[in-house]
């Protein structure tokens, strides 16, 4: 018995050292987590772009969904979210320079995975054909056979409405040259239905009530060049792996107990679509 017990001692004290050996080893390949956690500061990237993240006013605070979801993130951290100001075209240096750990949620692409890495999926962009706010009967592709769809020049949207037309589910497609234009001509029945971005347009309405729209259903994503919705993920900086797994499984506990849907409707943003991965 002595012999047993003290070959069970030393094994437990040498797994033990495994695990410790492999704590340690984590943090020193993440140095980005290892300074987050020293220092209690998440450092993210914050560009005007509401309603993602914006200030109401210069030097106010950042709001929006994508900095309530970081502050929401570091509180579960054990950290604090730092917001670091900077322009559109520095997001990408932002995190390769090391003046911040992470940022404004993004598109992943093959040449951005060279230089920084990603969060899993947070969000999903989707697309809606929109109707007027007394519409009833446009709910499916069918519906729209004999009626205008609406969409503004040179976005993506007018190449998927083409292509709905080409289908024949629209009689014609209406070019605008603004969103305004397009929502006003929508609100007076001067065209049927608009195609747009989910998320944007329940934003869009909370802002101008005027707008009288709905959402009618959503767009297959074909019609966009995509078999599922376009996940949208928050850049890291590269090599942060351990930060990365730390986040992710905030992402998802967040999805599980309700809370990025709460934060969405903060916004507006009440189609369970934006947060819900794909089937």
């Amino acid at each position: 018995m002595p012999t047993s017990r003290a070959s069970w001692m030393v094994a437990l004290l040498a797994l033990v050292s495994v695990v410790a050996g492999s704590t340690m080893s984590s943090a020193q390949d993440d140095p980005v987590y290892a300074r987050v956690m020293k220092e209690k500061k998440l450092r993210v990237f914050a560009v005007q772009f509401p309603p993602q993240i914006f200030q109401d006013t210069p030097g106010a605070e950042w709001t929006g969904f994508d900095a309530d979801i970081y502050r929401y993130i570091a509180k579960r951290l054990g950290v604090e979210a730092e917001f670091v100001p900077t322009a559109a075209a520095a997001m990408i240096s932002m995190l390769t320079s090391g003046r911040s750990d992470m940022g404004l949620a993004m598109y992943r692409t093959p040449e951005r995975e060279k230089v920084i890495d990603f969060t899993a999926p947070y969000k999903w962009v989707g697309d809606h054909v929109i109707v007027h706010v007394d519409d009833k009967e446009l709910t499916s592709l069918p519906a729209l056979k004999g009626k205008s769809l609406g969409v503004v020049r040179g976005a993506i949207h007018e190449v998927a409405a083409r292509k709905i037309q080409e289908d024949g589910y629209a009689k014609d497609v209406r070019v605008f040259e603004s969103l305004d234009a397009m929502y006003r001509d929508l609100s007076v029945k001067r065209i049927d239905a608009i195609v747009y971005q989910s998320l944007y347009h329940q934003w869009i309405i909370t802002q101008k009530p005027e707008y009288k729209s709905r959402l009618g259903f959503e767009v297959d994503p074909k019609y966009f060049g995509r078999t599922t919705r376009s996940p949208s993920q928050f850049p890291v900086a590269k090599g942060a792996a351990r930060l990365i797994e730390a986040v992710n499984g905030v992402i998802t506990e967040m999805r599980e107990n309700g809370e990025m849907g709460r934060i969405f409707a903060k916004y507006g943003i009440t189609e369970p679509s934006v947060w819900t991965p794909p089937q």
